[in-house]
């Protein structure tokens, strides 16, 4: 089981203001190896959905990696767009998702429909008849 448990990474999810406001509590927790935001969820709680530039925001993202910092864990983020990642670099962020699997499975979709169209497309150019 010791081995087992040396392998694992165990990632604290931050998802609520209640969470920020015990971030000190949750970053002692022997173990945590990761204190991980939801910026969805925690920017919608704010009052501020999607708003990753919001005062409030901005300083609870900051709090939560300066805490994650000073007890030797990992601060990790969600992030839509990989703009962002500088900013959250900046900031002390070091586990930053690509995507999420929802983003993931979207973007495919998008893209196969467009394949789809195109080879639809050029399909019915090579069959149209000309007089």
């Amino acid at each position: 089981m010791k081995t087992a448990n040396e392998g694992l990474l165990f990632i604290a999810e931050i998802a609520s203001q209640r969470a920020v406001d015990n971030i000190e509590a949750i970053a002692a927790v022997d173990g945590v190896d990761v204190l991980f935001v939801d910026s969805l969820s925690i920017s919608q709680e704010l009052g501020s959905p999607g708003q990753f530039n919001y005062p409030k925001f901005v300083d609870a993202v900051k709090h939560v990696a300066r805490v994650a910092d000073n007890h030797g864990k990992a601060a990790g983020i969600s992030l839509p767009h990989a703009e962002d990642f500088g900013a959250a670099f900046a900031v002390g962020f070091r586990f930053l998702p690509c995507c999420s699997d929802t983003a993931m499975v979207t973007n495919a979709s998008r893209n196969l429909r467009k394949a789809l169209h195109t080879a639809k497309d050029r399909s019915l150019a090579l069959t149209e008849f000309k007089s």
